[in-house]
């Protein structure tokens, strides 16, 4: 599960979670044959992919690394994978109460005492095309390191490999500490994480865990095709939200958070931008500015430049401007206050800011889809000038990101949109060159499934995209009906519609073992768009079933293929 996809040239790498076995990418595999690494819990998969003939397509290798998988990144041809595994196979004991703590603490001192590498370490298995497969630890020790502050069991990997020369497990590095969210420039990766808290007291004193809340961030350096090298460990208050939140500009790394733990609002929270820079093996407070949100908490964040854009939410949508250019000093330099929310923000260039998320009332109760275009051209006065809001309404890209797409040449932005209300599941297209203007729609049904032929006794209910049809089939007919959805029904409920749509005696009696069954169009069922991206002058588009393309140029349909 968790699958994510880069391509180099004719090969693909797919990297996913699983479990603690993994399907050989040989002739063993099409006999059905598993392989099985030997350790329980989460495993990392990486599935090196020949897409030289894409007529046969072929797994040429595949390595399972123990732990979670937590991103990838690939720049200049060269990938680097991150994992975070905990010492699973260790049989610690946790006490049951306060009086058992000295008898836990002592076995468990004596399990130590009795580890080996193995028992800490992350093992890998590589398999090749030929079935042939090499196994040991992940990180070798002189490239394992130990942050300045104590940050948890895990070991926090980072794998590099060239793209050209395919999937290996060479080159790792590694500190003890856990891992979650994954950001990069061109020169360094960080990995943050909640900073581990020894003892049991979150669960007696909750208020004193909320302001004691942390974020550990870990740095490797990436330069060019090197392997990553572990570089320095810091902190700074509170979570951040995701990798947005983290930018690194100019040597510095800024970093937004709202105190207090990822759940929740209090009252007395606030959020922050933090300059951290590097002083030897630490990153170290260069910097900060508060005071924003108060009783809120981060919803969206991005970093351009010398400048932040942060937006906080509870009950308004409060935008806030902070001013970077000088690193030990940020403040903020403007704020806007408007309902709803804004959960992606991306850049469009000459002072112009867009936002995706939802509108609210004053009351913080949310309505539906919101798009705002933003002018901050200047910092102390950012301004709404346009918004588009559809009701009852939500879009993808409010958490992933990968769904927003924005074609700069003709200043398209597309996004899926979901619409229950008016049983809409597409995507929509805006024009943003001069406010938000909706270019169109893109769905991915079909006007006609076709006629329905089969041996059962039908009746057509309503017209296009909300045509049913009633069938009685005999014991010894065919109930298939192909391009629709089928469903028996209560004998009963057969008269209700008949009444409601006024085509009584239109079906023939029934008889004591016939079948009554409710159908409608597969194109009904939800299948909503995930994906868009340009090439050439169409837009693809992708849903759970269906590949198409439109013109761009008017988004007539030009191409379908179905997928699912």
């Amino acid at each position: 599960w968790n699958h994510t996809l880069l391509v180099v040239g004719e090969t693909a790498f797919v990297f996913a979670n699983g479990g603690g076995g993994i399907a050989l990418p040989t002739d063993v595999a099409a006999r059905g044959s598993f392989f099985f690494p030997g350790y329980p819990g989460n495993s990392t998969m990486i599935f090196e992919v020949d897409l030289g003939d894409p007529a046969a397509m072929k797994v040429t290798r595949t390595l399972t690394v123990e732990g979670r998988y937590l991103s990838a990144r690939l720049i200049d041809g060269t990938i680097r994978a991150v994992v975070s595994s905990y010492p699973q196979d260790l049989p610690f004991v946790y006490p049951s109460n306060e009086a058992s703590e000295d008898i836990a603490l002592d076995a468990n001192r004596r399990v130590i005492d009795m580890t080996t590498l193995e028992n800490w370490l992350p093992e890998y298995t590589l398999v090749e095309s030929d079935g042939s497969s090499t196994e040991g630890l992940l990180v070798a020790c002189d490239r394992t390191h130990r942050p300045a502050e104590f940050a948890g069991f895990e070991t926090l990997s980072v794998m590099t490999f060239d793209g050209e020369r395919g999937v290996s497990a060479g080159d790792a590095s590694g500190v003890i500490a856990s891992g979650e969210t994954v950001y990069a420039s061109t020169e360094s990766l960080y990995v943050a994480t909640n900073v581990w808290v020894p003892g049991n007291w979150f669960f007696e004193d909750a208020d004193e865990f909320n302001e004691s809340y942390s974020t550990a961030i870990h740095k490797f350096s990436i330069d060019g095709a090197s392997p990553a090298e572990y570089e320095a460990s810091g902190s700074v208050d509170g979570h951040l939200l995701n990798q947005f939140a983290m930018d690194e500009y100019d040597g510095y790394l800024r970093v937004a958070t709202t105190d207090g733990p990822p759940w929740g609002f209090e009252e007395t929270s606030e959020s922050f931008v933090t300059v951290l820079e590097q002083q030897g093996d630490r990153l170290v407070e260069k910097g900060r500015v508060g005071e924003m949100g108060k009783g809120e908490r981060i919803f969206s964040v991005r970093f351009i430049g010398e400048a932040a854009y942060v937006v906080t939410f509870r009950q308004t949508d409060p935008l806030y401007v902070v001013d970077l250019s000088n690193p030990s000093n940020p403040t903020v330099a403007g704020e806007l206050k408007i309902p709803g929310y804004s959960a992606y923000l991306h850049p469009l260039g000459e002072g112009r800011l867009l936002g995706i998320g939802q509108e609210a009332t004053e009351e913080g109760r949310t309505l539906g889809a919101k798009v705002s275009l933003f002018d901050v051209s200047d910092p102390s006065d950012p301004k709404e000038v346009d918004t588009f809001v559809l009701e009852d309404a939500y879009t993808e890209v409010e958490w992933d990101h990968h769904a927003f797409l924005y074609w700069a040449p003709e200043q398209i932005m597309v996004m899926p949109l979901q619409d229950w209300q008016n049983d809409f599941a597409g995507a929509i297209a805006f024009k943003l060159d001069d406010g938000i203007r909706e270019f169109g729609r893109i769905t991915h049904d079909k006007d006609d499934v076709g006629p329905a032929e089969n041996e059962c006794k039908q009746l057509e209910i309503g017209e296009g995209r909300e045509k049913m049809i009633v069938q009685v089939c005999g014991p010894n007919d065919s109930s298939y009906l192909e391009g629709y959805y089928c469903d028996v029904m209560p004998v009963e409920e057969l008269t209700w519609i008949a009444e409601e749509f006024d085509v009584e005696g239109d079906l023939d009696e029934l008889g004591p073992d016939d079948t009554v069954q409710l159908c409608w169009p597969e194109y009904n069922d939800w299948n909503p768009i995930q994906r868009s991206l340009v090439i050439g002058d169409e837009l693809w588009t992708m849903s759970w079933r269906t590949l198409q393309s439109n013109s761009l140029a008017d988004l007539e349909i030009l191409h379908q293929l179905a997928i699912g």
